[in-house]
């Protein structure tokens, strides 16, 4: 999945969390690949990376994954995920990039004050995007980044099929209702 011809952006968020129980005993865990159909093999067809905005400590409601669980191609089947869960803990500012197969979720935040996440989502160019980027995005604000080049690869500008919103054509309709 890694390269500017392969890769482009799904969705971009804020994630953030504040004191109390969170996901419970099952810390959330679940693999962001799981709107893929089974089975899965071994490609990434999704990652993501977690820009963290304040520090994560297991009180503050540590991002909690299973190490190696990217390569079972497989849902988390609670209780036994949760417990082979353990915290990432790292400082402010640290990026947090992980495989779409990979079973995470989050401890439940201990202390006052949010934990605080910007999670950008890549998906592989054939993966239909969360978010409707090449439509949406005012194109103008590309221009203002580091590399509008790559920018505009990445949210998917200049591919053939910006929407999905031909109409079928009518040979092929006419030969689905013949068919019905």
């Amino acid at each position: 999945m890694i390269g500017p011809h392969s890769t482009r952006f799904s969705s971009h968020n804020c994630f953030i969390k504040w004191a109390g129980d969170g996901y419970g005993d099952s810390l959330g865990l679940h693999c962001d690949q799981g709107g893929v159909p089974q089975p899965w093999g071994r490609v990434a067809l999704n990652a993501n990376c977690n820009w963290c905005l304040t520090e994560y400590t297991l009180a503050n409601g540590a991002f909690a994954c299973v190490p190696g669980s990217h390569l079972r191609a497989s849902h988390p089947v609670q209780p036994a995920a949760a417990r082979e869960a353990v915290p990432v803990e790292c400082p402010k500012g640290s990026l947090i990039a992980f495989h779409g197969q990979l079973w995470h979720g989050a401890y439940p935040r201990k202390t006052p004050g949010l934990r605080v996440t910007i999670s950008n989502y890549f998906r592989h160019s054939a993966i239909q995007p969360q978010d409707d980027i090449p439509n949406h995005f005012p194109r103008e604000l590309a221009d203002d980044c580091d590399d509008p080049a790559a920018f505009k690869q990445l949210a998917g500008f200049g591919l053939p099929y910006q929407s999905q919103a031909l109409p079928v054509p009518k040979a092929r309709r006419e030969m689905a209702e013949n068919l019905s």
